[in-house]
């Protein structure tokens, strides 16, 4: 498969108005890698006419279907113009909200953003090659909690979307939550216009590799088939930040 698991993304935003949308982020790439399943040498058993044997075996798959992130985020509470120029500036502390990744290039219409209907999660499905019901690591079966916390989006609360928390097991972790969001804009009609992955920011928190992070999260990634690593090419997402 195409993806790259896991890139470190740092994040830097300027926080605007309490009730302005989004905004896009600087990101900085720090490191790319993927988990290669490689079985360098077979295991032997010697077996005899008239015997039986139980066997247990244990193998492991990378996904096809997902990208992950995770990383930290700073950003200054300032009050300034759109060029840059600061009339006041609080600094820096610390830090809370979302961050978005889209595969939508233009500006994403924020007052349509909610959670998505069932056929927009097997439209998304569709687009990732899964199968939503037979594909352990599809969408429909990866983002299958509501429970995800509440947070806004412009001034609008969101919660009860499809959602999942991502730092190891989905049925124990708790925190670093991914919900699955559309973009239900009237001028927005391709799968890549309506997509949108949210990371609810959890400051300093403990990761998947016990270091800490502000946030971790999935984007998808359409990594079947044709598509498959490494003759595929990569998925392009554009990212913003939403701090609070």
């Amino acid at each position: 498969m195409k993806l790259w698991i896991m890139i470190v993304a740092m994040l830097v935003a300027l926080a605007a108005s309490a009730y302005a949308d989004p905004v896009g982020g600087n990101v900085t790439q720090v490191s790319p890698s993927q988990r290669m399943i490689i079985q360098n040498s077979s295991t032997s058993i010697n077996a005899m006419a008239g015997n039986m044997t139980e066997l247990q075996v244990n193998g492991q798959r990378v996904t096809k279907y997902w990208q992950g992130f995770y990383g930290n985020v700073s950003g200054n509470l300032m009050l300034g113009t759109p060029d840059g120029a600061n009339l006041y500036n609080w600094g820096q502390g610390a830090v809370s909200g979302e961050i978005y990744a889209s595969r939508n290039s233009s500006r994403i219409n924020w007052t349509a953003v909610g959670c998505p209907n069932t056929t927009q999660v097997q439209n998304e499905d569709t687009y990732l090659d899964a199968n939503p019901l037979f594909s352990r690591d599809s969408l429909n079966q990866t983002f299958n909690f509501t429970t995800h916390p509440s947070f806004e989006i412009g001034g609008r609360a969101v919660a009860g979307c499809r959602s999942t928390p991502v730092n190891g097991n989905p049925g124990v972790a708790t925190d670093f939550w991914n919900v699955f969001l559309t973009d239900n804009g009237t001028s927005l009609t391709t799968i890549d216009d309506i997509s949108i992955y949210a990371a609810v920011i959890d400051p300093d928190t403990a990761g998947f590799n016990s270091a800490t992070y502000d946030f971790q999260m999935l984007v998808g990634e359409r990594g079947n088939g044709s598509e498959e690593f490494p003759s595929g090419t990569s998925t392009t997402y554009f990212f913003y930040v939403e701090l609070s």
